[in-house]
C-alpha cells in the first residue's frame, strides 16, 4: 500500500483535502505516460481517477482518500479493493 503524507490546512475542507490529493496523484501517474480522467460516476459509485497507460494495455483504478493519519484503516484500503 503506498501512503504519502501531507500537511495540510486545517481549516481546509475534507472536499478541497482530496481535490488537491487527487491532483497530486493524477500528475504522478501522468508523469509515468498514463492518460489520467478524473471523478468517473458509475451507477451507484464513483472513482476519482481511471489511468490509462499510453504504450501499453493496462487500467488502474484509483481511489484516493484524505484523512487523518491516526482514522485511517487498513479496512478502508480493503473495502475499495473489493
Amino acid at each position: 500500500m503506498l501512503s504519502i503524507e501531507i500537511i495540510a490546512d486545517p481549516k481546509d475542507s475534507s472536499e478541497a483535502k482530496g481535490k488537491f490529493f487527487e491532483q497530486v496523484m493524477r500528475q504522478v501517474f501522468e508523469t509515468q505516460r498514463y492518460e489520467v480522467i478524473q471523478n468517473l460516476r458509475f451507477t451507484g459509485s464513483e472513482i476519482d481517477l481511471l489511468a490509462k497507460h499510453k504504450d501499453k494495455n493496462e487500467t488502474i483504478y484509483i481511489e484516493c482518500k484524505a484523512r487523518q493519519k491516526e482514522n485511517l484503516s487498513s479496512t478502508d484500503v480493503k473495502n475499495k479493493g473489493g
